[in-house]
């Protein structure tokens, strides 16, 4: 049993060990285009955000997202959205995700890159973890409110280092 102890808790530490993380800072506007007041408890939202922001190994990029947002009682309770997020080159990254709880102005958001150009395509299929906040409100149309979206994301040394290094052919 110690022994079996032992070997878990190496594997865990080897695997931290190797791994790193890329981080987000992405700063954006959100519009919600349409509402639907379904009864009292329960609205239904379109949206779209569009901003720029920057990785932490100094990748800039700019985009937005377009989804939905089912709220009851306030509360997310339904989400399904896609962004995508473009560098300068032209190269370009598009994933999907589903807040898993939050309200209208912050949420917890898991997310998975899905598709991806140029050095984008290191992270295809990569899950990663977000967390958005609004720092100022809506208008009275409910357009042009400002977001803080900030990620986390793990990812072998190896991958990262390909991402970072990643040259354009010419």
């Amino acid at each position: 049993m110690k022994t079996l102890l032992k070997i878990s808790l190496f594997i865990m530490i080897s695997m931290n060990a190797l791994s790193s993380q890329l981080l987000f800072d992405f700063y954006a506007f959100y519009n919600w285009n349409k509402v639907v007041d379904i009864n009292k408890d329960r609205r239904f939202v379109i949206f779209d955000t569009k901003g720029m922001g920057e990785t932490s190994i100094g990748v800039a990029v700019t985009g937005g997202c377009d989804g939905f947002l089912e709220y009851f009682r306030q509360e997310i309770d339904k989400s399904y959205y896609i962004c995508k997020v473009e560098e300068g080159n032209g190269d370009a990254s598009f994933f999907e995700m589903i807040t898993e709880r939050g309200e209208a102005g912050s949420g917890i958001t898991p997310f998975k890159f899905i598709e991806g150009t140029g050095r984008w395509k290191e992270l295809v299929g990569l899950g990663c973890m977000g967390a958005f906040s609004m720092i100022k409100g809506f208008n009275e149309n409910m357009k042009n409110a400002s977001i803080i979206f900030k990620a986390k994301c793990d990812l072998p040394d190896s991958t990262l280092e390909r991402f970072k290094n990643y040259n354009k052919p010419e």
